[in-house]
């Protein structure tokens, strides 16, 4: 069956917002995903490379995703409001999004400018199942105080990133509450240059949920009471990539190793399927 894709013009508040919907590819799509693009003055638009790839990668990941023009860009209606309008346009997408899948979780994702506009957004309403801030300009004052809460914040960020030195990074991040995660890419510039297959591989896995290779009455109990024992921390710095027992998965999020450990931590309300997992193409291995 060919996959939905859609070129809307849904209600926004200062007009008609241009947005485009597509759907997975080769199943029903189980998350919904609003994608926001950078700067619109400095010609960001939803067909931005990095915007792409985002999407791209969340499709492939089973979401369907929804992305859209800021007002005065493209086809959009309005004017530029300093990130302000561009925050209720987002809302407006949002809403539409969910309106028209009621019954998915959802998850936000940005880049650069957009990355600012889903933290906001997604700090301050309810029930997003994580936000991917993509190029987070950390160093910019228009930065500062965004993405204070508890929902799931996912920070990809280039290492050669102008507007978001190292240090600015790990200074902003290491002042946000739980959860949350960083991931760093070896990137030329902010847009990825070079780097754009990883930074989409690194998308799909965060987007896509792990699921167990074995029927949940085929776990062994002996083995879950042994991991059981440990700490959160013990059994996060086990499944870490390097480590002997690292998390290993299909491009599917099957899981191939680590499933005990995985289903201790979903026990205790860690959000697994953001951890990150060594992506096996052919494998016969079947873990603990």
């Amino acid at each position: 069956m060919p996959r939905r894709i859609e070129s809307l013009l849904i209600p926004g508040p200062a007009g008609k917002l241009e947005a485009l919907l597509e759907e997975p590819e080769d199943a029903a799509p189980r998350e919904a995903a609003l994608v926001c693009h950078p700067h619109p003055q400095h010609g960001g638009t939803m067909h931005n490379k990095v915007v792409y790839r985002i999407a791209r990668a969340m499709r492939r990941a089973g979401c369907v995703v929804l992305r859209f023009n800021y007002r005065g860009v493209n086809l959009s209606e309005g004017k530029y409001d300093d990130g302000v309008g561009e925050t209720e346009d987002a809302r407006a997408a949002l809403a539409f999004l969910r309106g028209r899948y009621p019954n998915l979780p959802f998850s936000m994702a940005g880049f650069s400018f957009g990355s600012r506009i889903i933290l906001r957004l997604g700090c301050e309403i309810p029930g997003a199942r994580q936000l991917v801030a993509v190029g987070f300009p950390a160093a910019m004052p228009k930065s500062a105080g965004l993405g204070e809460c508890t929902v799931l914040r996912v920070f990809i960020i280039s290492r050669n990133d102008e507007f978001c030195p190292l240090p600015a990074m790990e200074e902003y991040f290491a002042s946000l509450p739980e959860p949350k995660r960083l991931i760093w890419i070896e990137a030329e510039d902010h847009f990825f240059a070079g780097a754009l297959d990883e930074l989409e591989a690194k998308m799909v896995q965060i987007a896509m949920p792990l699921k167990s290779l074995h029927a949940i009455w085929s776990i062994n109990s002996g083995k879950l009471r042994q991991f059981e024992r440990l700490t959160n921390e013990a059994l996060l710095h086990s499944l870490e990539p390097g480590q002997p027992g690292s998390l290993k998965a299909r491009p599917d999020g099957t899981l191939l190793d680590g499933h005990h450990r995985v289903e201790v931590l979903r026990a205790r309300g860690v959000n697994v399927d953001v951890l990150p997992r060594e992506i096996v193409h052919k494998s016969t291995l079947e873990g603990e």
